[in-house]
């Protein structure tokens, strides 16, 4: 379930000296932030004298930078340049279809999408960006997966068409509309293997499984939209004066699951949601119903706690699943 080292968007980079920060945009050394990545994986002096690596601050100019992110050595920042205007991180992986894109890994490939002769499916839920690495902070940024929201040239363009173990009956094309409750899927913006990550002020959007938390975890004046267990995960992550979207659907009034946890053991804390609003999207033409705070994945062992939670124009969630 790894990325292999060999999944770079810039394969056979010569080592570059440590920068304790980096610069992605048009006019900049890096274009996209993978640029950025493989650099920053051929550091030589990032290991200090007590074997730790020296953090790595990625800064993001305003705009919209496209493709899978995987972020897999520890000490890492990405904050947007402008706090006003945010930097977008966006992708379009769903689970149940198949991209030239994907690798044998089910991860990007840079060599499989210049290719273009065999297709795979995505893993870990197709998510935007993963963090596999200790010690991750993101500051400012928009991390969305297009798959529930529209159809993508860049889609098209990677030959998606239904197939894999958990193939989907729906076929994608340009201007279909995917916001209807039958061709929504998994499609995570965020998925989180790694402990101390902290997201400041960041904004994730899907629909089902939007955002997932596979260990420790920070989030603070965040907002994440979704309708089916959009946070899912687990153990010990705290959400503090966090806005929590109903994302909706185009052609029923449907409800859904705030989150889903699964807990290691029955001493986890779980989820601690501190001082959060609830909201409903704000896009017209979307239909809501009031659906649930949480559910158990899994019939596992499960833990959430909601503090001094508001209400914004949304009816009071049924409490359990």
């Amino acid at each position: 379930d790894e990325p292999s080292k060999n999944v770079l968007f810039m394969k056979n980079r010569e080592a570059v000296p440590y920068a304790d920060t980096v610069y992605v945009g048009s006019d900049k050394e890096y274009k996209d932030i993978n640029q950025a990545m493989a650099s920053i994986r051929t550091m030589t002096g990032r290991v200090n004298e007590d074997l730790t690596s020296n953090p790595v601050t990625i800064v993001l100019d305003p705009g919209t930078y496209y493709g899978q992110v995987i972020v897999d050595v520890p000490n890492i920042t990405i904050k947007s340049a402008d706090e006003s205007n945010p930097a977008v991180v966006s992708n379009y992986y769903g689970i149940g279809y198949v991209y030239y894109s994907m690798g044998s890994n089910n991860y990007y490939d840079a060599d499989c999408a210049a290719a273009k002769d065999t297709k795979n499916t995505a893993t870990r839920w197709g998510a935007t960006i993963r963090i596999t690495a200790d010690n991750f902070l993101a500051e400012n940024i928009d991390f969305e997966n297009t798959f529930n929201q529209y159809v993508t040239d860049a889609e098209i363009a990677d030959g998606v068409e239904p197939g894999g173990p958990d193939k989907k009956n729906f076929t994608r094309k340009k201007g279909t509309k995917v916001t209807i409750k039958d061709s929504t899927e998994r499609a995570a913006a965020v998925a989180i293997d790694a402990d101390n990550v902290e997201f400041y002020r960041c904004k994730m959007v899907s629909s089902q499984d939007t955002l997932y938390t596979g260990s420790t975890g920070y989030f603070k004046e965040c907002e994440i939209y979704g309708n089916t267990d959009y946070i899912f995960g687990g153990n010990s992550v705290a959400f503090d004066n966090c806005d929590l979207v109903w994302y909706g659907y185009s052609d029923v009034e449907s409800g859904g699951h705030i989150a889903a946890s699964k807990t290691s053991s029955v001493t986890d804390p779980g989820y601690f949601f501190n001082n959060c609003t609830i909201k409903k999207n704000s896009m017209p033409g979307m239909k809501f119903a009031k659906g649930d705070f949480g559910r158990n994945w899994g019939g596992a062992n499960s833990a959430m706690f909601f503090n001094n939670t508001t209400l914004d124009g949304v009816e009071k969630p049924g409490s359990w699943a």
